[in-house]
């Protein structure tokens, strides 16, 4: 008995030694999973509530909004007026309610409202929805003046602003409990009655009823306080018919809603209405005025940790008795006998075989690859789920195949060569999960076998796991949410952030303080101060705080987010910790900003734009759509677009809009509507089907814009491509089609047609010299001249500049256009009086007739043309008809045109030069030379220049042939000079187009520069007409060109309608008399008064005289002696080629042999 009383003690004393640690820190672990816990339920339970609250806030705030926004419609207060001005007439208030219950009736079937009630200014209900016992009542006087619609009547009309009342019955409504949104209407100001929205209380118990998150015993419950005593006003999960009809003191309700009827929000452990301890979290909402808990049974809460417990007590027993078996062990080497060791066996296999922990014991083989199985207790058994007598005696791989992998024998092996204990967890599988955890201490004994003990871990596994779970759920809920938590050390200074926090501000845990002063640096610059006094306000308050601010983060980019803070004080006032939540609203704020965006597109937007349902019916149009249609957003609500149809758009194209929408959902077009005053007008239309998710057509959405100015655009274009834009008649393209068209007519009819081609005469003289404008204004004159002679049937047209085209059809004989031409002939010969000046003008008239002179509008064109080419060549201002001759001659002049264009490409010209000396000479040697150009045909020989130069200007082409000849004459000169030979001087004509040339200056000064000649050594010649045409322009180039040095003459004078006025302002050197003078001299007393004058004049304006066409010695003496000062003619020398010349001249210099 000494020897087991020894043993006990041994074991007692290592007991107590040992496992009195181990108690202490297993009650350390269970107190901190139950802190740990705790908090984490009633975090999320206060996530729960804040959520909660948020929707009760909205769906206030929406009820509000729905008052506040149709008590302010123009509609609602015409229709108030009305029915209050009318009551005593039953057809009229019956009428207008009718058109305000269509009006109303979309806002009560949103399901939000029982009952939609007007009220008038004296408290009579004059209008219901659902036409309740309340109609017609007076709330200030009636039957139900205690009601709580009453209450929030006076409420509206006193202080002029929305007010929702309390819920409570409702007898009008059969007790239906409701509460009142009534918003106040006003005219200028004053209020003149009341709107009021009947809110069901059954459109909040959605929000009531979600559990979600709450577990199988949790609750929403929700009470309001009357006087002492207080009424619940939800369904409980323990007192179904609570709601609204039982009314119990406050001390009954619970701690939460006791804390939250005081005003209070917070959260904590407490017991409930029924007496159940619960995790609760209490708010008051003061919208409602009601308190609100949100709470679940501790007991379904902390489950987890029951579990634990469980588990830490019998890992602590099995512990235990394995502990009592060791220290039995040790104490055998202090109790001797075959009694006591056996006494001790005994023992031992009692308390192997009642341990719950699985133990057994394993010895090495010799080689140390293998362990053999020696014992294994019952709750091994039971672990393991193999019986001991199939393993005990067997190799460890082969009574326990399956744990292999599991790395179970790989720790046998490292422990019994090293001697050091280890833990290995092992799992196993079924159905790909894992079915069981096990904790396996391997241990080696003194005498090299291996103990290995092990507990199934499974439920504790399995608790840790659903924390995690529940861990992972709330950081993923915040994720979802964008909500994230916080906890701020008020002793320490100490922040913690959620994981969702760290997302939101975009930071890593890593690199953040975590200080109030970090978090504050994150704020926007601009927001700071705010936050900052809301948080130092809910400080001095001790009274929660919400407030919405910016982020400023690293890279630039602002976020918007939401907070929720509150303050935990300690009992005797010190604030010990801060926490809150802050939600990432940007999405939200950034969606508020494009609907803002969007209706101010909508409202401000220049196209009008028309919003319909499903079904067609308008419900949305814009400021723009009202100015265009003069139609209101009242005249329109719930009516059909059709509404605006003008009868003007064809049925097909209807049928393909539709077709459109319900296929591609999109179309454009044009469609001609009325408007509001009857006015038919175009417009441009663009309409799209709006489909939800489904797929399934919601609204149609049209714009459009009034194209009336762009219809009558498109017509003046039309108008345009078809008339001429200066006097609006037909232009070629348009004289085309329709002179095309009278001569199928004609044909048809067998009659005659006639086309008149007229070109005005001196128009250009007129253009140049008075300015385009006034050239305009006759052209404008001589259309309005044109139709005064023509009948309605005639074609007039203008081809362009001053050419008409008149087409007279109907003709019984070519003869019967004589009449008529000569009738326009008459009238475009009158003078013009255009503004101050008196013009005159004249036509040339060419006509061909159908079908003698062609079938076809082309060729009586042509020979139209032709026609008018011979007036003109007949003198002017007449009529003449077309002949075959004419054709031919016109025929010669296009190829005479063409081979023209060929004579400048390939160079078919040359120049020929006549002499002219000096009157008192010498007249070997000539003092100058003029150059005249001679067109070498291939085939023709020589033409002369009058065959070719009228062509060439009529052209153009007079610019390149007056080019070449300068360049020519000028080398020509210079090679002369240079061979010491030849004149000083060279004579070039210059014909009028190359003297409107813009750069004539320039390429005279340049051909000068290139062969190296002084600039008098070239003289330029001018006729006198050239220089009248436009004599304010022809002064300005010639004065540019005598700065330049250049010598000027006039050549022909006397033959045109010089003004001496302009001659004397010329800068000209040189006049030259004309041949037609010099011819008749000797024999025509005028013509020699005219050359004496002439020479006279010349001499007396500093001018040197040359003549031309002197073929006589009578002519050359009457010339010297009347003071010529330059004689040229064929009595001195021909035209000759620069070869010839240079031949006679080089004889001349020579000697005499």
């Amino acid at each position: 008995m000494k020897q087991l009383s020894l043993g006990v003690r041994l074991a007692l004393g290592f007991l107590i030694v040992a496992l009195l640690p181990l108690v202490g820190l297993a009650w350390f672990y269970l107190h901190t999973f139950e802190q740990a816990l705790t908090t984490t339920v009633l975090q999320n339970i206060a996530s729960i509530a804040d959520k909660k609250t948020q929707q009760i806030d909205q769906y206030i705030n929406e009820r509000l909004a729905d008052a506040r926004l149709y008590a302010t419609q123009p509609e609602l207060r015409t229709a108030l007026s009305a029915l209050a001005r009318q009551r005593a007439h039953a057809a009229t208030e019956a009428a207008v309610s009718a058109a305000l219950r269509s009006e109303l009736t979309a806002l009560g079937d949103r399901g939000a409202y029982h009952d939609v009630l007007l009220i008038d200014a004296a408290g009579n209900v004059v209008f219901s929805l659902r036409g309740e016992p309340d109609l017609h009542t007076n709330l200030l006087h009636g039957p139900y003046r205690d009601s709580g619609l009453a209450s929030g009547f006076r409420q509206a009309l006193t202080f002029l602003h929305i007010d929702l009342t309390r819920f409570a019955p409702y007898a009008p409504s059969a007790n239906r409990i409701a509460a009142f949104a009534v918003a106040p209407i006003l005219d200028q100001g004053k209020a003149v009655g009341a709107l009021a929205l009947q809110v069901d209380l059954a459109t909040l118990m959605p929000v009531v009823a979600d559990r979600t998150g709450l577990g199988t015993s949790g609750e929403t419950v929700m009470a309001v306080r009357e006087g002492k005593l207080v009424r619940y006003t939800v369904p409980l999960a323990r007192l179904p018919g609570a709601a609204f009809s039982q009314v119990l003191p406050e001390l009954q309700l619970g701690k939460p809603m006791q804390r939250a009827l005081s005003g209070d929000n917070g959260r904590g452990i407490a017991h409930d209405y029924a007496g159940e301890l619960v995790a609760a979290n209490w708010n008051y909402l003061p919208a409602l005025g009601w308190g609100m808990v949100v709470k679940i049974d501790v007991a379904e809460t902390l489950a987890p940790l029951h579990t634990h417990q469980r588990l830490t007590v019998l890992a602590f027993l099995a512990f235990l008795l394995l502990s009592a078996a060791i220290a039995l062990l040790l104490g055998r080497r202090f109790v001797q006998g075959e009694a006591i060791i056996a006494s001790q066996e005994a023992r031992y296999r009692a308390m192997f075989g009642s341990m719950n922990d699985g133990v057994a014991l394993y010895r090495p083989t010799a080689d140390g690859n293998e362990f053999t199985v020696l014992d294994i207790n019952p709750a091994g058994e039971r672990i393991a789920g193999v019986p001991r007598d199939a393993i005990i005696g067997r190799p460890s791989r082969e009574a326990f195949p399956g744990l292999e992998a599991a790395g179970i024998f790989a720790a046998f092996g490292r422990v019994a060569a090293n001697g050091r204990s280890e833990t290995v967890t092992l799992t196993a599988y079924r159905d790909q999960r894992v079915d069981l955890w096990v904790d396996n201490d391997v241990i080696r004994l003194p005498g090299g076998e291996i103990l290995s003990v092990f507990k199934d871990i499974t439920a504790r596994q399995r608790a840790e796991e659903a924390l995690v779970e529940s861990l992972d759920n709330l950081r993923e809920a915040q994720r979802i949410a964008h909500l994230g938590n916080w906890t701020l050390d008020l002793q320490s200074n100490r922040l913690q952030w959620s994981d969702e926090v760290f997302r939101i501000f975009e930071m890593d845990p890593q690199h953040f303080p975590a200080t109030y002063e970090a978090f504050v640096a994150v704020v926007h610059p601009e927001d700071r101060a705010a936050v900052d006094y809301a948080y130092k306000e809910s400080l001095r308050l001790r009274r929660p705080y919400k407030i919405s601010h910016r982020l400023l983060l690293a890279d630039g980019r602002i976020k918007y987010v939401h907070e929720h803070g509150e303050i935990l004080f300690a009992a005797d006032g010190t604030a010990l910790v801060a926490q809150g939540t802050v939600q990432d609203i940007t999405e939200r704020h950034q969606a508020e900003a494009e609907l803002q965006l969007y209706a101010n597109v909508f409202k401000h937007s220049g196209e009008a734009i028309m919003v319909t349902d499903h079904a067609n019916r308008i419900v949305a149009v814009n400021p723009a759509f009202s100015r265009q249609t003069g139609y209101s957003l009242a005249e329109t609500l719930g009516k059909n677009p059709r509404m605006l149809a003008s009868g003007r758009t064809s049925q097909e194209t209807y049928n393909t809009l539709w077709a459109a929408l319900q296929e591609s959902g999109y179309w454009q077009g044009e469609l001609w509507d009325r408007n509001r005053d009857g006015v038919i007008y175009p417009k441009w239309a663009a309409i799209s089907a709006i489909r939800d998710a489904n797929g399934k057509i919601t609204h149609y959405i049209a714009s459009f814009t009034d194209i009336s100015e762009r219809k009558a655009a498109e017509e003046r274009i039309e108008h345009l491509a078809h008339h001429d834009s200066l006097t609006g008649l037909f232009n070629r393209y348009n004289l085309e089609i329709r002179l095309s068209q009278a001569l199928l007519s004609a044909r048809r009819e067998n009659q005659f047609l006639a086309v008149l081609f007229i070109d005005l005469d001196r128009f250009k003289v007129i253009n140049d010299t008075l300015g385009h404008h006034t050239g305009d204004q006759l052209l404008v004159e001589v259309a309005h001249r044109l139709r005064n002679c023509t009948r309605e049937s005639d074609i007039v047209a203008r081809l362009g500049g001053d050419e008409f085209v008149v087409a007279l059809s109907g003709l019984a004989t070519p003869a019967d256009a004589s009449p008529v031409a000569g009738k326009i002939l008459h009238a475009l010969a009158e003078p013009y009086q255009i503004n101050d000046d008196r013009l005159h003008s004249s036509p040339s008239i060419g006509i061909a007739i159908f079908p003698d002179d062609g079938e076809d509008a082309g060729t009586l064109m042509k020979h139209a043309d032709a026609a008018m080419y011979h007036a003109k060549e007949q003198g002017r201002n007449n009529l003449q008809y077309f002949t075959a001759e004419l054709n031919v001659a016109a025929g010669q002049r296009l190829l005479l045109e063409r081979e023209l264009r060929v004579a400048i490409e390939v160079g078919q010209f040359e120049l020929h030069y006549q002499p002219q000396f000096l009157a008192d000479g010498p007249f070997d040697r000539p003092f100058a030379v003029e150059a005249l150009v001679r067109w070498r045909h291939p085939q023709r020989g020589l033409i002369p220049p009058d065959h070719f130069i009228p062509i060439a200007e009529e052209t153009g082409l007079i610019e390149a042939v007056g080019d070449w000849v300068l360049h020519e004459a000028c080398n020509q000169l210079a090679q002369w000079k240079a061979e010491g030979i030849g004149p000083q001087r060279v004579a070039v004509n210059i014909s009028a187009h190359q003297l409107r040339t813009a750069d004539l200056v320039e390429r005279v000064a340049e051909v000068l520069q290139r062969y190296h000649l002084a600039h008098d050594e070239l003289e330029l010649e001018i006729t006198e007409s050239v220089a009248m045409s436009d004599p304010a322009s022809a002064i300005e180039r010639l004065e540019a060109l005598r700065e330049l040095g250049v010598t000027l003459a006039i050549d022909d004078f006397g033959t045109g309608y010089s003004s001496l006025a302009y001659l004397k302002r010329l800068p000209i050197q040189v006049l030259k008399l004309d041949r037609a003078f010099v011819r008749d001299i000797e024999t025509d007393e005028n013509d020699a008064a005219i050359s004496a004058a002439t020479l006279a004049l010349a001499h007396s304006l500093g001018l040197k005289v040359v003549a031309e066409g002197i073929e006589t010695e009578g002519q050359s003496r009457f010339l010297r002696q009347h003071g010529c000062d330059l004689l040229q003619g064929y009595l001195y020398g021909r035209p000759e080629p620069a070869a010839a010349l240079a031949a006679r001249w080089r004889a001349a210099t020579q000697p005499a042999s």
